[in-house]
């Protein structure tokens, strides 16, 4: 689990999670063994990662996503991701190019001597 940027106390709760199926904090506090004090602030850090989905009860409770379709969900995010680092990089590129090419066209770094000769820099 920790190979997907689980921490130990997640893991650990999710892992329960499956097993109970849904489950309240409290429920799931002494079987995961994990404190009293952490499973809120750790439901809430699945819930924001996409593995537990939390239902609107009294108490609250809270269900496993399965974990393919959390993996599902990173990978199209991944693609997304690199995606829209692709299109930047060949804006980036395109416009790296374009200012390439209207340096070489304007003969940058060139200029005439006073006796007519073209010098390529300044020494």
């Amino acid at each position: 689990m920790a190979d997907h940027g689980l921490t130990e106390y997640q893991a650990r709760v999710y892992l329960t999670l499956l097993d109970l199926g849904s489950a309240t904090a409290s429920q799931i506090s002494p079987l995961s063994k994990v404190p009293r004090t952490r499973i809120y602030a750790t439901m809430q850090q699945l819930h924001e990662k996409g593995l537990v989905q939390i239902l609107p009860e009294t108490p609250l409770r809270y269900k496993a996503v399965p974990f393919a379709t959390y993996l599902q969900t990173l990978a199209d995010d991944m693609r997304s991701r690199a995606k829209q680092i692709d299109t930047g990089l060949d804006g980036s590129l395109a416009s790296s190019r374009s200012t390439r090419n209207g340096s070489r066209s304007r003969g940058a770094g060139s200029r005439r001597s006073t006796d007519g000769r073209t010098s390529g820099s300044d020494s």
